[in-house]
């Protein structure tokens, strides 16, 4: 196998030639990976949602069709889609990039200079990656599939990871699942396997499971147990805009709804929404703290902003045997209106649902 510096020299090489000749990307898509299991069919219940807001979307996440996202909200059953693992053989990493023989593979743009990669790197017949492309793009990737893949090997003397992003919640989430992060940006091995989990089944929801025993054994004091929580965006995460949030923000602390933001003090924003009954937020990353955070039971709220429907949060949900609904919003020259009726009629639909007794 090549040194990192060899590799080095002959990537670069390789990007100033394609440049110069105008060609495409050097880096090629995975290979087909092995199944961590056969997949079998999972019966779930659907999603709530007002079938007359449909009308307001104007746009799907992903430029996926509105058929495709509600079939997803609405069906009883689904194709488990186990976690994929990839054997590539002889590899070296070079921060974001991964090299083998055959290929090169982007996980993220990061780049490592000539000087780092004639340094010492870790050298290790076999290593795993449990970085996933959009764990290492998206926080809630990161929070929500990422730390399954790492929980599946986590007795692996040779995991490692390479260098993420710092968000400012992850440092908190690694010591409440006690899980050892070992970032290193450039690694050498005979064997490279990388892990994506970003799909759903038995497996995936078994080790939701115990990370969220993890958390409840690392917090004691459990200050939102039972009640409504509003997890707002935090500052790190891309502006969608509520254009009536006072209204909005009013009506819920008139129902007694905490309102808290991550990206903070995160033991406090824990505990404040740990064994929440309900958890409502706007579509995305933040999103995924109810994975963890609900009670047994319990349901989360999507405000959906109409021009980014996403539906990723039932698939959480329904995994969990958790309850999900969404209000959709109307389009504003500034981002989208939420009605504040239409989401507290949600939330008592919900709470119709939901079986108040805490998470063991």
């Amino acid at each position: 196998m090549t040194t990192p510096a060899a590799a080095w020299i002959a990537t670069n090489v390789a990007k100033m030639t394609a440049r110069f000749n105008n060609r495409p990307s050097l880096f090629t898509p995975l290979p087909e990976p092995e199944a961590e299991y056969t997949p079998g069919q999972v019966t779930s219940r659907p999603a709530l949602y007002e079938p007359e807001q449909l009308d307001r979307v104007t746009r799907c996440n992903l430029n996926r069709s509105l058929d495709f996202m509600m079939r997803l909200w609405t069906d009883t059953r689904w194709t488990e889609a186990p976690m994929s693992i990839y054997r590539l053989g002889p590899a070296v990493v070079l921060g974001g990039t991964v090299i083998t023989p055959q290929a090169r593979h982007r996980l993220r743009d990061d780049h490592v200079g000539f000087r780092r990669a004639l340094k010492g790197s870790v050298r290790q017949p076999e290593i795993v990656l449990a970085n996933s492309l959009q764990g290492l793009k998206f926080f809630g990737h990161w929070l929500g599939d990422d730390c399954t893949a790492f929980e599946a090997f986590r007795d692996y003397p040779a995991l490692w990871s390479v260098r993420r992003h710092a968000w400012s919640d992850m440092a908190y989430y690694e010591g409440a699942f006690r899980q050892d992060w070992q970032e290193q940006d450039v690694m050498q091995t005979d064997n490279l396997i990388l892990l994506r989990d970003l799909g759903f089944g038995r497996r995936k929801t078994e080790r939701y499971r115990t990370l969220r025993r993890r958390l409840r054994e690392h917090v004691r004091d459990r200050q939102a147990s039972g009640k409504i929580v509003f997890i707002r965006r935090g500052a790190s995460a891309k502006k969608r805009e509520i254009t009536n949030w006072d209204e909005l923000r009013q009506r819920l602390e008139d129902r007694g709804i905490s309102i808290v933001t991550p990206e903070g003090d995160t033991a406090s924003f824990v505990q404040n929404i740990l064994d929440a009954s309900l958890v409502i937020t706007v579509e995305g990353s933040q999103a995924c703290h109810a994975i963890y955070a609900l009670w047994e039971g319990g349901g989360l709220l999507v405000l959906q902003p109409p021009f980014q429907l996403h539906t990723a949060a039932q698939e959480w949900m329904r995994s969990l045997e958790l309850h999900c609904g969404m209000v959709i919003g109307r389009t504003e020259q500034d981002g989208f209106s939420i009605d504040p009726d239409e989401v507290l009629s949600m939330v008592d639909r919900l709470l119709a649902l939901t079986e108040n007794r805490e998470a063991v």
